[in-house]
Order: structure tokens, then sequence, then C-alpha cells
């Protein structure tokens, strides 16, 4: 089964002061703060997608979360609801694209959050671009989703059921049916470009 983890939003406050001592400049944000198990669980998860935690060289997974945050910050967008962690990449981005039912609910991929092995993807060559993670902006969203009766998101939803719409949480899944997935991937890739066609 799933598990699930509250995140906590911090706002902080940035102020800058000349030689003087007046206050010349303040902002304020919302940082995203994971559990450390979080982190702990991550480690094993990211390994083959090029994480190390005892490289200097390579990112870890502290770095991973922290660019999952810094995603959101950029673009300046909220943070979701929920983000959804799978412990490993599917092909099943079609799959998603047809049973979400609004853009509430988006994806990414450990492959391509590693900044250090970053490289353009074209989906026409490459194919659709694999699923990892999913964010989830608003529980109706996966509430909707999940009513599918799709497997993909059987095993979040169970445990997001009772979550509070006013919180924030992570969610690291379990590994889905085999079976399922070769099953699924049949059609994924025809459902990505049909409902993604102007994609390059």
């Amino acid at each position: 089964m799933a598990t699930c983890y509250s995140s906590t939003l911090v706002p902080m406050t940035n102020k800058l002061f000349n030689s003087q001592g007046t206050l010349t400049e303040k902002n304020s944000a919302t940082w995203y703060g994971f559990h450390q198990e979080i982190e702990k669980r991550m480690e094993t998860i990211l390994k083959p997608y090029g994480y190390e935690n005892d490289s200097d060289e390579l990112p870890d997974a502290g770095s991973f979360l922290l660019d999952v945050e810094y995603s959101f910050r950029e673009q300046n967008m909220p943070f979701p609801w929920a983000i959804i962690f799978f412990p490993e990449e599917y092909a099943l981005a079609g799959h998603l694209l047809s049973i979400r039912p609004n853009r509430e609910i988006r994806f990414f991929s450990y492959s391509l959050m590693a900044q250090h092995r970053i490289k353009s993807i074209d989906p026409t060559i490459d194919g659709a671009p694999p699923l990892s993670i999913i964010y989830a902006f608003s529980k109706s969203a996966i509430r909707d989703a999940a009513a599918t009766g799709s497997p993909l998101l059987r095993d979040a939803w169970s445990i997001l059921a009772d979550k509070s719409e006013n919180g924030n949480w992570v969610v690291i899944a379990e590994a889905l049916d085999p079976a399922w997935v070769q099953e699924t991937l049949k059609e994924s890739e025809d459902l990505y470009f049909k409902i993604m066609p102007n994609v390059p």
C-alpha cells in the first residue's frame, strides 16, 4: 500500500539592510518542506536515474526534492495538493492523459528532472515521455481520475481520499502490477499522440 506524508508550507521573509542599517528590500516566499523520511525513501528510488547519496559529483535525493520545489517556484505556480512518486518510471503518459479530468493533474519523470543528465526530448523520435511523478493540484481532480477505475491512481487515491483539501501531501506509491502495465502500454503511446497532436 502507498505511504502518505504531510508536507509543510513554511512562510519565509528575506530582508536586506544597507550599511546604515536601513531596510532596503523585503521579499516573501513560501518554502515546501519535505519530510526527512521522504528523502530517505527516495534515495533508493532515484539511484537508477543518476542520483547518489555518497558522491561529491552527482546530486542526491535532497537536491532532487529541491528541484521539484523550484520547478513550481520558478514558474510561479501553486504547490500541488498532492505529489505522487512512483518507485520506477512507466511509459504510461498517454494513459494518464486519457483519464485525467483536466490540467490540474500533470506528470513528470525522474530521468527528465535529472538536470545533470538532461537532454532535449523530441517525442516524435523518443516517444512519449516517461511518467514517474504525478502532480495533483486539487483533490477533486485526482478523485475524478481515480473514479475511472484505472489502477494507475488506485493505490494513491486509497490513501488520499480522507486527506484534507487544505493540506499538502506526498505519496510514495507501490509498484504497479506488471501485467496491467504491459497491457496498457500497447495503447498508451497512441493515446499520448492522439491527445497531444501538436507535440513537435
